[in-house]
């Protein structure tokens, strides 16, 4: 059997190399203790910072060009590079897996770059690659499936894999190494239902800068999965509305909410202010928040509940297969969400 080459990335922000190697030092683990007769290797493609060997069709490919211009201290690379490094990657099947090493911000700048025409014909002659990460990730996943129908898995990346839990990190290998996506559940059911669909999604900021773009998800007949981090309530109320506003609720069979951790300044306790200047008694956050997407989603008829495990923050994120069919069932006291397959 030949080892599976899994290739670390950099696509957003710049990374930590002692969080990162832990991360991979962690997974490494993982996997001699949970499918020990499974042979990988690792490599990295555009982060020297990491000890490990480059992939070697891009050994010396160069990060930083002083031409190109500075580089923002936000981003870990140029654009123009990026996209190049992306799109040698995406194409050659000798590779397994290509992991994003963190998120943050930046590839939405650098993936209108890549040329898709050229994936589109490779991807006839031969398998491509998976890919895995979330958060800025979810324009990845999303171009992905609108552009070339490939699955990919929102899942934790090499420095969150830290702060993930036993559980979703063996969901995690299981589904990278032996293909076997976990169900998913939820104690939270907020519109009960049966639907089944397509899973699309990922982070709600990010599908939002998404629309209008050529990494808009196809929503029709889709099970969405959302999650988002430190955003106050103002601000989902205005994304839910967004996605109302532009058709979403119209078109998806299921909404799947992850974790939402609010900003600081929504899980304040206490008193605040009303419009007229009187004293409010200000209610749990998290009530606000489960009756705002009832209030969006109101009329709609699909099932939806929030509270999945994944999505931000330390605890559970369970790897979802993109791009491949759901069943969503949602009854009074819990919701389920499991793969066809």
């Amino acid at each position: 059997m030949e080892p599976l080459n899994i290739v670390i990335i950099a696509p957003s922000g710049p990374l930590d190399p002692e969080k990162s190697m832990k991360g991979i030092e962690l997974f490494v683990s993982d996997l001699a203790r949970w499918i020990p007769e499974a042979r990988i290797q690792l490599f990295q493609a555009g982060c020297p910072e990491l000890d490990m060997p480059p992939w070697p069709n891009i050994a010396g490919y160069p990060v930083h060009d002083p031409t190109a211009g500075k580089i923002p201290g936000y981003l870990h690379c140029h654009d123009r590079f990026q996209a190049e490094l992306f799109q040698t990657l995406i194409q050659d099947s000798s590779i397994h897996l290509i992991w994003a090493v963190r998120g943050g911000y930046g590839t939405s700048r650098w993936l209108p770059l890549v040329e898709w025409s050229d994936i589109e014909k490779r991807k006839k002659d031969s398998s491509l690659p998976l890919f895995a990460g979330f958060s800025d990730c979810t324009f990845i996943h999303s171009i992905l499936a609108a552009k070339l129908s490939m699955p990919t898995i929102h899942a934790p990346m090499v420095q969150t894999y830290l702060e993930t839990g036993d559980k979703s990190r063996r969901d995690f290998i299981d589904l990278v190494i032996q293909g076997i996506p976990p169900k998913l559940s939820s104690q939270t059911p907020l519109e009960p239902g049966t639907a089944e669909g397509i899973a699309i999604g990922g982070n709600l900021t990010c599908l939002c800068h998404a629309i209008g773009t050529e990494a808009e998800p196809v929503w029709h007949d889709t099970i969405l999965f959302i999650e988002d981090l430190n955003e106050p309530l103002y601000k989902l109320d205005r994304m839910f509305t967004h996605l109302k506003n532009r058709g979403v609720f119209q078109a998806i069979r299921g909404l799947a909410c992850g974790r939402f951790i609010l900003s600081a300044e929504c899980r304040r306790e206490g008193n605040d202010m009303g419009t007229a200047g009187e004293q409010i008694e200000r209610r749990p956050a998290e009530e606000e928040l489960r009756e705002l997407i009832m209030e969006r989603i109101a009329g709609y008829g699909f099932p939806c509940a929030i509270n999945f495990p994944f999505g931000h923050g330390a605890g559970p994120n369970c790897p979802i297969l993109m791009g491949t069919t759901y069943r969503f069932q949602a009854g009074s006291k819990e919701a389920v969400i499991k793969p066809q397959q």
